[in-house]
Formats: C-alpha cells, sequence, structure tokens
C-alpha cells in the first residue's frame, strides 16, 4: 500500500541540500495541523491519477501544476506515525474515503519523514509524478465527463480554466 502526497520536487532536489542535509524550505511540504500530516491512499501506482484529482478538485484549489509522491506505508508507519481513516477535502465522493491522516508526528519525526521522502520525490518517474496543468484540467474535464464530479461545484478558478471544453460537456450533456 502506498500513500500519496502533494509536494512542490524542485524544492526537494539535491542542489537545494545545505551541508549535506535537506534544505530548510522544505519545512512548509511536511507542515502539520495537530500533528497529522494529510495523505491519499493508493494500491500501487496505477492509483496515482485519483490521488491527483482528490487533490485537485478541493473546495479551494485552483488548477495548477502538481507533483504528487507516492510512499510506502511502512516507511511513513517507520518513523513511528499511527493511522487515521478521515473523510478527504474533495469533490469526488467516490474518493473521500481514500484520505488518511498520519498521526503523532513530532518535530523528530517529521525530519525522519522528510529524510525518507527526499528520495522519493527526487526519482521523477517512479515514485514521483507530474501533472502539468493541462493534463490536470484533463483530469478534471474527465471526472465531469464520467460522472464522477459535478462542474458546479467546482472552484471559480478550475470552471475559467476550463473554459470553453466546461461550457461545450454541459451543453453536450443538456442535449
Amino acid at each position: 500500500m502506498f500513500l500519496a502526497r502533494k509536494v512542490s520536487a524542485p524544492l526537494w532536489g539535491a542542489e537545494n541540500d545545505v551541508a549535506g542535509d535537506l534544505s530548510g524550505d522544505i519545512a512548509k511540504e511536511v507542515f502539520t495541523k495537530k500533528n497529522n500530516l494529510s495523505f491519499w491512499r493508493c494500491r500501487d501506482a496505477s492509483e496515482v491519477h485519483g490521488a491527483a484529482l482528490a487533490i485537485i478538485t478541493a473546495p479551494a484549489a485552483t488548477p495548477e501544476e502538481l507533483w504528487i509522491v507516492l510512499v510506502p506505508e511502512d516507511q511513513v508507519a517507520a518513523v513511528g506515525a499511527g493511522f487515521s481513516e478521515t473523510e478527504g477535502d474533495t469533490l469526488v465522493e467516490s474518493l473521500k474515503s481514500k484520505h488518511v491522516n498520519a498521526t503523532n508526528l513530532s518535530f523528530g519525526r517529521l525530519h525522519s519523514l522528510a529524510k525518507r521522502l527526499a528520495p522519493l520525490v527526487r526519482d521523477i518517474g517512479q515514485s514521483c509524478y507530474l501533472f502539468t496543468k493541462p493534463e490536470v484540467l484533463e483530469l478534471i474535464f474527465h471526472a465531469i465527463e464520467n460522472n464522477q464530479l459535478q462542474a458546479d461545484r467546482l472552484s471559480k478558478p478550475t470552471k475559467e480554466a476550463l473554459g470553453g471544453n466546461l461550457a461545450h460537456l454541459l451543453a453536450k450533456r443538456r442535449s
């Protein structure tokens, strides 16, 4: 089992390391809320598109380039994290149950987790995946087309980015 998380891959580059350690700039990448870190469960890499869709359809999300890292769940558990199943903040109902929080993450555990994440984020195409903005919009468009997502619930920036494609799809549905 894997856990998917949005990252800013360029921040994790080895060229940003300081004196052999990770750059302090990645601290925002492992920012917790009440010592919890949000992830989306995936059986394997074939489910990374679902995790991407869940992330990009959060109610306040804006369509932009998206990097996702897949982390083996046992790597997160190995730092002493627990897990709590929680409903995900996504507009895609079928994906809400895929959300999980890694819990009990102290500063030391976060540092250990970041050290485990770094080589995964740096392994582009194998454990870290880029979705360009056009690919993000395509994921959203297909979710609407396949009745996984209601277009009227999308954020205004997402509706605007979909523009004519969305209008065409909605007109097609009405006919």
